[in-house]
Protein backbone atom coordinates (compact mmCIF):
# COMPACT_ATOMS: atom_id res chain seq x y z
CA UNK A 1 0.00 0.00 0.00
CA UNK A 2 2.85 2.45 0.91
CA UNK A 3 4.20 2.39 -2.22
CA UNK A 4 1.34 3.01 -4.48
CA UNK A 5 0.51 6.00 -3.46
CA UNK A 6 3.61 7.15 -4.64
CA UNK A 7 2.13 6.05 -8.15
CA UNK A 8 -0.64 7.76 -7.40
CA UNK A 9 -1.28 12.13 -9.07
CA UNK A 10 -4.32 13.75 -8.30
CA UNK A 11 -6.12 15.74 -10.34
CA UNK A 12 -5.04 19.50 -10.42
CA UNK A 13 -5.90 22.07 -13.04
CA UNK A 14 -3.57 24.42 -15.41
CA UNK A 15 -3.84 27.81 -17.01
CA UNK A 16 -5.00 27.26 -20.29
CA UNK A 17 -5.31 30.87 -21.58
CA UNK A 18 -3.67 31.82 -24.88
CA UNK A 19 -1.48 34.23 -23.14
CA UNK A 20 -0.59 31.57 -20.06
CA UNK A 21 -0.24 33.06 -17.47
CA UNK A 22 -0.29 37.21 -17.14
CA UNK A 23 3.27 38.30 -16.88
CA UNK A 24 2.10 41.29 -14.80
CA UNK A 25 0.34 41.98 -11.73
CA UNK A 26 -1.33 45.04 -13.64
CA UNK A 27 -2.69 42.84 -16.50
CA UNK A 28 -6.46 41.56 -15.88
CA UNK A 29 -6.85 38.02 -17.24
CA UNK A 30 -10.21 38.72 -18.57
CA UNK A 31 -8.97 41.69 -20.81
CA UNK A 32 -5.71 40.28 -21.82
CA UNK A 33 -6.61 36.49 -22.64
CA UNK A 34 -4.08 35.43 -19.68
CA UNK A 35 -4.60 33.73 -16.67
CA UNK A 36 -3.37 34.28 -12.57
CA UNK A 37 -2.92 31.87 -9.66
CA UNK A 38 -4.14 32.37 -6.49
CA UNK A 39 -4.06 31.20 -3.01
CA UNK A 40 -7.52 31.38 -1.20
CA UNK A 41 -8.86 29.92 1.79
CA UNK A 42 -10.18 26.98 0.98
CA UNK A 43 -13.82 27.31 1.67
CA UNK A 44 -14.22 30.16 -0.75
CA UNK A 45 -17.24 30.20 -2.45
CA UNK A 46 -16.36 30.12 -6.49
CA UNK A 47 -18.43 32.10 -8.87
CA UNK A 48 -17.55 35.79 -9.92
CA UNK A 49 -14.77 36.11 -7.01
CA UNK A 50 -12.75 39.28 -7.51
CA UNK A 51 -9.44 37.78 -5.95
CA UNK A 52 -7.46 41.13 -5.93
CA UNK A 53 -10.27 42.36 -3.26
CA UNK A 54 -11.10 39.01 -1.63
CA UNK A 55 -8.75 39.27 1.47
CA UNK A 56 -7.97 35.46 1.95
CA UNK A 57 -6.32 35.73 -1.61
CA UNK A 58 -2.98 35.97 -2.65
CA UNK A 59 -0.79 35.33 -5.44
CA UNK A 60 2.69 35.23 -3.27
CA UNK A 61 1.44 31.64 -1.48
CA UNK A 62 1.39 29.78 -4.38
CA UNK A 63 4.36 26.69 -4.96
CA UNK A 64 5.33 26.38 -8.31
CA UNK A 65 7.13 22.80 -9.51
CA UNK A 66 10.33 22.52 -11.86
CA UNK A 67 7.73 21.16 -14.27
CA UNK A 68 6.16 24.63 -14.43
CA UNK A 69 2.81 22.67 -12.63
CA UNK A 70 1.41 24.38 -9.66
CA UNK A 71 0.65 22.72 -6.13
CA UNK A 72 -2.78 22.97 -5.77
CA UNK A 73 -2.56 23.45 -2.11
CA UNK A 74 -1.22 26.23 -0.38
CA UNK A 75 -0.11 27.70 3.14
CA UNK A 76 -0.67 24.88 5.45
CA UNK A 77 -0.66 24.83 8.58
CA UNK A 78 -0.59 21.49 11.18
CA UNK A 79 -2.63 21.72 14.09
CA UNK A 80 -1.87 18.36 15.95
CA UNK A 81 -2.68 15.48 13.21
CA UNK A 82 -5.12 17.65 11.01
CA UNK A 83 -3.91 19.77 8.40
CA UNK A 84 -5.63 22.70 7.24
CA UNK A 85 -4.65 23.56 3.89
CA UNK A 86 -5.93 26.51 1.89
CA UNK A 87 -6.63 26.21 -1.87
CA UNK A 88 -5.35 27.07 -5.40
CA UNK A 89 -7.35 28.45 -7.48
CA UNK A 90 -7.12 30.04 -11.17
CA UNK A 91 -8.36 33.21 -12.43
CA UNK A 92 -9.00 33.14 -16.19
CA UNK A 93 -9.08 29.88 -18.33
CA UNK A 94 -8.31 26.92 -17.04
CA UNK A 95 -7.68 23.13 -17.69
CA UNK A 96 -8.56 20.16 -15.22
CA UNK A 97 -6.40 17.37 -15.61
CA UNK A 98 -7.04 14.37 -14.64
CA UNK A 99 -5.60 11.77 -11.88
CA UNK A 100 -2.62 9.43 -12.78
CA UNK A 101 -2.39 6.02 -11.41
CA UNK A 102 -5.81 6.32 -9.19
CA UNK A 103 -6.16 3.14 -8.51
CA UNK A 104 -3.24 3.50 -6.23
CA UNK A 105 -4.97 6.27 -4.21
CA UNK A 106 -6.60 3.13 -2.74
CA UNK A 107 -3.96 1.15 -0.60
CA UNK A 108 -5.92 -2.04 -0.26
CA UNK A 109 -6.38 -2.60 -3.90
CA UNK A 110 -2.56 -2.08 -4.42
CA UNK A 111 -1.98 -4.68 -1.56
CA UNK A 112 -4.41 -7.22 -2.97
CA UNK A 113 -2.69 -7.26 -6.65
CA UNK A 114 0.79 -7.47 -4.57
CA UNK A 115 -0.56 -10.35 -2.31
CA UNK A 116 -1.84 -12.27 -5.46
CA UNK A 117 1.54 -11.83 -7.27
CA UNK A 118 3.21 -13.54 -3.90
CA UNK A 119 0.72 -16.38 -3.77
CA UNK A 120 1.07 -16.87 -8.17
CA UNK A 121 4.96 -16.81 -7.52
CA UNK A 122 4.88 -19.35 -4.29
CA UNK A 123 2.63 -21.17 -6.35
CA UNK A 124 4.12 -21.70 -9.19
Amino acid sequence: GFAGRFLYKPPYQLCAAPQGECSSASLSPSTHNCCRYWCCSGDLEMGNVDFASEGTCSTTDVERHADGSVEMECRCTRKGKTTVCDAVHIEGEAETVPAENEWAQHSFVFNIVGAVGVLSFVAW
